[in-house]
């Protein structure tokens, strides 16, 4: 009886080496099935609000739909939607090309968007932003690993504006700091300097 177990086992054995047996699963051969959307405007530059639509999305939409622009370093959460549209805007770094919206059931593209104004994401630039709402005192903020909340600040010395804040991540403290000249109303400042001042933030026992 043993023996005939054995050599039972043992055919198993032989005929999954010699079929290629893996323990990773099944490999899907297929494409992934990319699903089409329809983003509005068409166009737009950095800071502009985009509705795409023809979903299906998950909500709450603002949780669960990730958008992607191509050049954008990282993908977004979409702002707001529904099951059928959801809001979000163009990135910095956000070239031409098509949006890409993922979640957990889909992944979809839009046709192609045309950015009108990109920004040089390495290095400081000063350009113009759309935006929807104002823009207040809190939204410039940041609570750092610390647990205290850092706000930018900005001194005038005649025609130039010293902008700066800081933050901590619990072993370094920096410093961001941007020397801008006001051109006067109505034109945007111009760049002169940009530093970072770094120093550890924490203290031995």
């Amino acid at each position: 009886m043993k023996s005939s177990i054995f050599v039972a086992t043992f055919a198993l054995l032989v005929g999954c080496l010699d079929s290629g047996c893996s323990d990773r699963g099944t490999e899907s051969t297929e494409d992934e099935q990319v699903l089409s959307l329809r983003v509005e405007p068409e166009s737009g530059r950095i800071g502009t609000v985009v509705s795409i639509s023809n979903g299906p999305f998950i909500v709450p939409a603002k949780r669960n739909n990730e958008v992607s622009f191509p050049g954008a370093s990282e993908a977004l959460l979409s702002d707001s939607g529904s099951q059928t549209t959801i809001f979000s805007f163009v990135p910095f770094g956000a070239i031409s090309g098509p949006i890409t919206v993922r979640n957990r059931k889909d992944v979809a593209q839009t046709q192609g968007f045309q950015v009108t104004e990109t920004v040089e994401t390495a290095r400081m630039t000063v350009a113009w932003y759309d935006l929807s709402a104002p823009i207040t005192g809190s939204d410039s903020s940041v609570v750092d690993l610390k647990g205290i909340r850092r706000t930018w600040a900005a001194d005038v010395h005649g025609d130039t504006i010293h902008v700066h804040r800081g933050y901590s991540t619990g072993d370094e403290y920096y410093e961001y700091h941007m020397l801008l000249l006001n051109k006067g109303d109505g034109q945007l400042p111009a760049s002169l300097s940009m530093w970072t001042y770094i120093m550890t933030d924490f203290s031995y026992n």
